[in-house]
């Protein structure tokens, strides 16, 4: 019974705790507006933030449902509510799977003082500036702005602490149409990524080598001895001896975001090839020997003594060779410059296939080999 009794009292206690806390005064408003604090109906943020502190405060998305992919941010124009009262903000998504808005972070608030068919909350920034404010009183505030814009009707200032990072006023024949606070900085408060798999993808699971005509447009090509297509899995060079050098990506080192491309470096007997890879999950990050190569790059100083080509053009070809090679194409783009010539071959006038070839115009050899096919998820061919 005594033990019972004292788990009563601490369990009392600590929602004493908590009652107490909640009763706390509110943190009061940065007198410093690059510390890019706004108080919104009486509450201060500072961004960025989760926006889950906006939805605890009683603002709802106006439109429910909506996504954000891994590593993307919106530009803004994304409407919270409350009651007749609106605002803008802009939403960054720091995770590696795509993220529901309501798990996001706020990286940008967007104040119009008039919103069509409704009420602008009340909001006060640094030092007391509010909506009603005119142009000479943020000075007053702030000082002269880091960026200014004036012309007959329009008044544009912004105060810069660095790129992404600002506030800003805009006035029109002197009356405010928005006021704006962005920090959209390399770090999110309290981030959480989701756990990393590293099982084959759906895509990969489906993958099959599409038809090769044997044509350029068939997307083969051949290295070491090996033919392969665009398309191809990386995880196939990987079963050919290439092994993952090096990997572009912002996430785990061999890891690729959801429907996202980076650059690779392969490896092999002591030369390097480059290529990139997309993967083609929509919502999950995928390692990187799951992804799809959808364009490799052949350079003869990097891939030294390995042999590579494409059907009807290969490294060292002359370049009388490669001009006769090109006349049997439609859309081909040339660009000269002191050091080489560039010829960029298309199967349409638009697509998404497309070879470049390199050619060293003072040894008069093609020195490089570009070619690429990027479909988008919709059109791929397995």
């Amino acid at each position: 019974m005594k033990k019972l009794l004292c788990l009563l009292m601490s369990l009392l206690l600590c929602l004493g705790g908590v009652a107490m806390a909640e009763d706390a005064a509110a943190p009061a408003l940065s007198e410093n507006i690059y510390d890019f604090q706004v108080e919104i109906e009486g509450v201060v943020y500072q961004l960025p933030m989760h926006v889950k502190n906006l939805l605890d405060n009683g603002w709802a998305f106006a439109d429910k449902g909506e996504t954000l992919q891994p590593n993307h941010y919106t530009l803004g124009n994304i409407e919270m509510k409350q009651g007749n009262k609106v605002f803008d903000i802009a939403l960054y998504n720091p995770d590696i799977v795509t993220q529901p808005f309501e798990n996001c972070y706020v990286i940008k608030t967007t104040f119009d003082p008039k919103p069509y068919n409704a009420e602008a909350p009340a909001v006060k920034f640094a030092k007391g500036i509010t909506m009603a404010a005119g142009s000479d009183e943020i000075k007053a505030a702030y000082g002269e702005p880091s960026d200014l814009y004036a012309s007959d009707t329009s008044y544009y200032m912004t105060y810069e602490f660095d790129i992404r990072q600002e506030y800003a006023a805009d006035y029109y024949k002197g009356e405010l149409t928005k006021m704006e606070l962005y920090n959209f900085t390399d770090e999110m408060p309290n981030v959480v990524l989701s756990a990393y798999d590293p099982n084959p993808t759906e895509v990969y699971g489906r993958y099959a080598a599409h038809e090769d005509d044997g044509t350029l447009f068939g997307h083969s090509f051949t290295v070491d001895g090996v033919s392969y297509q665009l398309l191809t899995p990386v995880q196939t060079f990987i079963d050919n001896g290439w092994t993952v050098k090096n990997v572009s990506t912002y996430l785990a080192e061999d890891y690729v975001a959801a429907d996202s491309s980076c650059r690779v470096e392969l490896f092999k007997n002591n030369q390097t090839m480059d290529v990139y890879v997309k993967n083609y999950e929509q919502d999950r990050a995928a390692k990187v020997a799951y992804c799809f190569v959808t364009e490799v790059s052949f350079d003869s100083y990097d891939l030294g003594s390995i042999e590579a080509s494409v059907p009807g053009f290969k490294l060292g070809m002359t370049a009388d060779e490669a001009n006769a090679a090109l006349a049997g194409f439609t859309y081909v783009e040339s660009r000269e410059s002191s050091y080489s010539t560039s010829h960029r071959v298309s199967q349409f006038e638009e697509g998404s296939d497309y070879m470049t070839l390199y050619v060293n115009n003072e040894k008069g050899i093609v020195s490089e080999i570009t070619v690429e096919y990027r479909p988008q998820v919709d059109e791929l061919p397995f």
